[in-house]
C-alpha cells in the first residue's frame, strides 16, 4: 500500500495493521474454501447419478411378511399354510400357535369328517347290539325249540305206548276170539251130526250156526280192529320220525342262523374297531393342524 502524506510517498504493508487483518481475510482462507465447495459440489453431483443402476450381483427375491412367500415347515402330516400367527422376529414362548394348516389330501377334505366318522362309529355300534340281540333272540328260539321237540316227541311216545297196548289187547281178543269161534264151530259140527241123526232138533242147529256165525263176524271185527291198532302203532312211529327229523331241521337251522349272526358280531366289532382306531387318528390329526412352539424363543 502507498502512503501520500505531502511530502513523500511510501510502500507500506497494510497486512501489517490489525485492524485490517481482520476486516481483509487471507488469500489462503479463500482458497481453502473455494476447494471446499468444489468438493462438495462434486459429491452432490455425483449423488445424483445412476451408478447403482450398473452395479450386479447374485441373490434371491423375497418378501418381508412369511405369508406371501413359500414355507417349508416340518409337521407330521402334509398341509398347506393357511394362516400364519406371528412374523419374523415375534417372540414365543413355549406352546404358543405359529400357524394353522389346511388339508391337501382328497380324503380328509370334508370339513364334516370327524362328525361323521362319529355317526358311522354310533352306527356300527348300533349294528352290533342288534346282532347280539339277534342272537339272544335265537337261543331263546333254540331252547324253545329244544322244549317243544321233547314235548311233542314224549306225546308221540307216549301214543306208541297206548297203540302198542292197543294192539297187545287186540292181538289177545282176536285170539280169544278164534278160540271161540272154534269151539263154535266144533259144536255146530256135532250138533249138525246129531241132527242129521235126529237126535237134536233142526231148531237147535239153527242156533248154533247163529253163534257160530257171531263168533266169525267178531273174529273178522278184531282182526279188523287189530289190523287198525297195528296201523296206528306204524304211523305213531312214522310220526315220531317225522317229527323228530323236522325238529332236528328247525334246530339245525336256527343254529345256522345264530352262527352266521354271531360271525356277523364278530366282523360288526372288527368294522366297530377299526372306525374307532380311525376315529381316532382323525381327532389325532386335527390336532396338528395348529404348530406350536416347541419352546421359548424368536
Amino acid at each position: 500500500m502507498w502512503l501520500n502524506d505531502g511530502k513523500s510517498e511510501k510502500l507500506i504493508n497494510a497486512r501489517n495493521f490489525k485492524s485490517v487483518a481482520r476486516v481483509i481475510p487471507p488469500a489462503e482462507g479463500k482458497s481453502f474454501r473455494r476447494s471446499i465447495l468444489y468438493v462438495g459440489s462434486f459429491f452432490l453431483i455425483i449423488l445424483f447419478l445412476p451408478w447403482t443402476q450398473n452395479v450386479r450381483a447374485p441373490g434371491k427375491l423375497t418378501t418381508l411378511r412369511p405369508e406371501e412367500r413359500p414355507q417349508e415347515l416340518n409337521a407330521i402330516i402334509a398341509g398347506r399354510i393357511d394362516k400364519w400367527y406371528v412374523k419374523e422376529g415375534d417372540m414365543v414362548k413355549k406352546g404358543d400357535t405359529i400357524l394353522k394348516l389346511t388339508e391337501v389330501k382328497a380324503d380328509y377334505l370334508d370339513p364334516e369328517l370327524l362328525k361323521r366318522t362319529e355317526e358311522q362309529v354310533f352306527a356300527k355300534e348300533k349294528t352290533v347290539d342288534f346282532y347280539m340281540d339277534k342272537v339272544t333272540a335265537i337261543q331263546d328260539q333254540l331252547a324253545a325249540l329244544y322244549q317243544a321237540r321233547e314235548l311233542k316227541l314224549d306225546q308221540i311216545r307216549n301214543k306208541i305206548k297206548q297203540s302198542r297196548a292197543y294192539v297187545i289187547s287186540d292181538s289177545i281178543s282176536l285170539e280169544a276170539a278164534k278160540v271161540e269161534f272154534e269151539i263154535a264151530e266144533k259144536q255146530y259140527d256135532r250138533l249138525k251130526q246129531m241132527t242129521d241123526q235126529g237126535l237134536a232138533s233142526l231148531t237147535d242147529l239153527e242156533r248154533r250156526k247163529q253163534t257160530l256165525q257171531n263168533a266169525s263176524a267178531k273174529v273178522i271185527s278184531l282182526e279188523n280192529k287189530l289190523f287198525a291198532a297195528r296201523q296206528e302203532l306204524t304211523n305213531a312211529i312214522i310220526d315220531l320220525q317225522g317229527t323228530d327229523r323236522e325238529y332236528s331241521e328247525k334246530l339245525a337251522k336256527a343254529e345256522s342262523d345264530k352262527f352266521t349272526t354271531l360271525s356277523m358280531v364278530t366282523t360288526g366289532e372288527g368294522d366297530l374297531a377299526k372306525l374307532k382306531n380311525q376315529f381316532k387318528n382323525y381327532s389325532m390329526r386335527n390336532a396338528f393342524y395348529y404348530i406350536l412352539a416347541p419352546q421359548e424363543g424368536q
